[in-house]
C-alpha cells in the first residue's frame, strides 16, 4: 500500500507530461470531470551559483495587453441570492483561535492548535476523489486576507464565495478550470482567470470586469500592495512547459511582460510564482528563476531551479536543497536522512518559522517494509542544525509529506498526502514543540491539513 502513492506520484507526471495543455470550456458550460494537477519535484542538474547578480531592467515597455488585442468576452453577471450554509450542530467552538485549516468528513473546517474542537466552515463539499492532498494541492481554497471570505472551487472552474462572519454563500460564478483566485490585499475584490481573460470580481457591487485577455493564461497572483497583478501565459507552441510573465496595472489595465519562466508541467500558480510578503518583489520560480522589483524594475537572476523564498525576501531555497542569501553572505545544504538515499524537496515539506529566523524541514522515505520520517530544525541564517528528531512513534500510511509553523513559532505541525482507499480513513494530523521539549502528539484523528491561516488570530 505505501508504494501506492509513489506509483500515482509517477502516473500523473506522465499524464502531464504527454500534454500540458488544459482545456478551456466555454463560460457556464460545465461537463467532463475535474482536471487533477500533481506537485512534485523535477530533477534538477545543479550549475555551481555564482554571486547572484543584479542586472537593471530596460526601459520598459508598455501594452494595452498582447497583441493583438482580442475582443473581451462579457462574464455573465447575475442576480445570486445569499443563501445559509447547512452546518450540522456544533457543540462547542474551538477554545482557542481556529488557525488550523483542515478537511475532514466531506467538509472544510477549522480548530485551534490544541485540537479542543473541530469547527466546520462549509456545507458538504464535492467529492475530492481518492486522492485527497492532490485534489487540494490542485484546487486551494483561497481564504480573504481579513479572514472574512473563502473562495471554494473545483476543476471545472465553478467557484463559490463564502461569508465567514455569516455562514452564508455570497455569490457563486464561472471560470476557466485553471480558475487561479487570487485576493485583492483589502479583502474587497478577487482576481480569477475565465474564457482567456484576467477578471476581478468586486464584492460590494457583485460584478465582474475584466482587465487583461490572452491565451493560454495559467496564473494569477495579486501584488501585496494592490497595484498589480501577475499573470502566467503558457507557450504551447514550444516544449513543455514554458511561457510569459505579465504585470497587469490595475488602474489603467496597462499589460507589461517582464520575463519567461520554464516549469515541471504539472506546476499549480504558485510554484509558478509568488510575491514576496515583506516586498513589493515578484519570485519567478522553476528552472529560469528570477526576482523582479515592481518598484524600480530591476531583476536578479538565479542559476538553480527555486522553490521557495523566506517571508523577508532575503534567502533563497533551491530545489537542490541548497539555502543561499541574496547578498552571497549565506550558502549552506539541508541535512538528509541517513534512512533515506536522496534528497527530495517535496509538496510542502519545509517552512520558515513567522520571523524567519528558523527553518523546519521533513527528510522521509518510505519502502515496502519501513517508512522513515526525520525532522529538522536549522538555524535559517548560518544552517546549522538546532535539533533534529526521527519520528517513529506514529502509525502512517505514507511518508510526512506536510510541514507548517504555528503563527507564534511555539508548534510545528504536520501531515502525510492522505489518500481515502479501501476504507482506509484519513490519517490524523500531528504537532510537536518547535524547541523539541515535546513529544508528537496528534490534535486531529482523522484530516487533512490545508494549511496554517494566520488571519483567523484576530
Amino acid at each position: 500500500m505505501k508504494a501506492r502513492f509513489f506509483i500515482l506520484m509517477f502516473s500523473v507526471l506522465t499524464l502531464f507530461a504527454a500534454n500540458c495543455q488544459p482545456q478551456i470550456l466555454p463560460s457556464e458550460t460545465v461537463t467532463g470531470s475535474a482536471t487533477i494537477i500533481a506537485l512534485s519535484s523535477p530533477t534538477v542538474t545543479t550549475i555551481p551559483l555564482p554571486s547572484s547578480t543584479l542586472y537593471p531592467s530596460p526601459s520598459p515597455t508598455f501594452y494595452a495587453s498582447p497583441p493583438p488585442v482580442p475582443t473581451f468576452t462579457p462574464i455573465p453577471t447575475s442576480t445570486f441570492t445569499p443563501t445559509p450554509i447547512p452546518l450540522p450542530t456544533s457543540a462547542t467552538l474551538p477554545q482557542g483561535a481556529p488557525i488550523i485549516f483542515l478537511y475532514t468528513n466531506n467538509y472544510l473546517s477549522r480548530t485551534d492548535r490544541d485540537g479542543s474542537e473541530i469547527e466546520l466552515i462549509t456545507n458538504s463539499i464535492e467529492p475530492v476523489g481518492e486522492q485527497v492532498w492532490l485534489t487540494f494541492v490542485a484546487l486551494p481554497p483561497q481564504v480573504s486576507p481579513d479572514g472574512q471570505w473563502l473562495i471554494i472551487y473545483n476543476g471545472r472552474g465553478r467557484w463559490q464565495l463564502l461569508d465567514l462572519t455569516r455562514w452564508e454563500v455570497r455569490s457563486a460564478g464561472q471560470g476557466q478550470p485553471r480558475l487561479s483566485p487570487t485576493w485583492s490585499p483589502d479583502s474587497q475584490s478577487f482576481a480569477y482567470l475565465a474564457n482567456n481573460q484576467l477578471c476581478i470580481y468586486q464584492l460590494d457591487s457583485e460584478t465582474n470586469s475584466c482587465l487583461f485577455t490572452g491565451k493560454d493564461l495559467l496564473g494569477a497572483s495579486w501584488s501585496p500592495n494592490g497595484l498589480d497583478i501577475a499573470v502566467a501565459q503558457g507557450d504551447f507552441t514550444s516544449e513543455c512547459c514554458v511561457g510569459e510573465i505579465w504585470l497587469i496595472h490595475i488602474a489603467d489595465g496597462m499589460a507589461k511582460m517582464i520575463g519567461t519562466y520554464s516549469v515541471p508541467p504539472e506546476a499549480t500558480a504558485n510554484q509558478i510564482f509568488e510575491w514576496v510578503t515583506m516586498s513589493d518583489s515578484l519570485l519567478v520560480k522553476g528552472y529560469t528563476p528570477f526576482l523582479y522589483s515592481s518598484i524600480d524594475e530591476a531583476t536578479i537572476q538565479f542559476q538553480e531551479a527555486v522553490v521557495d523564498i523566506s517571508p523577508n525576501g532575503q534567502s533563497i531555497l533551491y530545489n537542490s536543497g541548497r539555502v543561499v542569501s541574496i547578498d552571497g553572505t549565506i550558502d549552506y545544504q539541508l541535512p538528509l536522512n541517513p534512512e533515506c538515499p536522496g534528497f527530495k524537496i517535496g509538496i510542502h515539506n519545509w517552512d520558515w518559522s513567522p520571523v524567519g529566523d528558523r527553518l523546519a524541514y521533513l527528510s522521509s522515505c518510505s519502502s515496502e517494509l519501513s517508512i522513515n520520517n526525520w525532522l529538522y530544525v536549522l538555524d535559517s541564517q548560518t544552517g546549522e542544525i538546532l535539533w533534529q528528531k526521527e519520528i517513529s512513534a506514529i502509525d502512517s500510511q505514507f511518508p510526512l509529506e506536510f510541514l507548517y509553523w504555528s503563527p507564534d513559532g511555539e508548534y510545528l505541525f504536520l501531515d502525510e498526502p492522505d489518500e481515502s482507499y479501501d476504507s482506509y480513513a484519513l490519517s490524523p494530523i500531528w504537532r510537536v514543540k518547535s524547541d523539541n521539549t515535546s513529544t508528537i502528539e496528534p490534535i486531529v484523528e482523522e484530516g487533512f491539513l490545508l494549511g496554517i491561516v494566520q488571519q483567523w488570530m484576530k
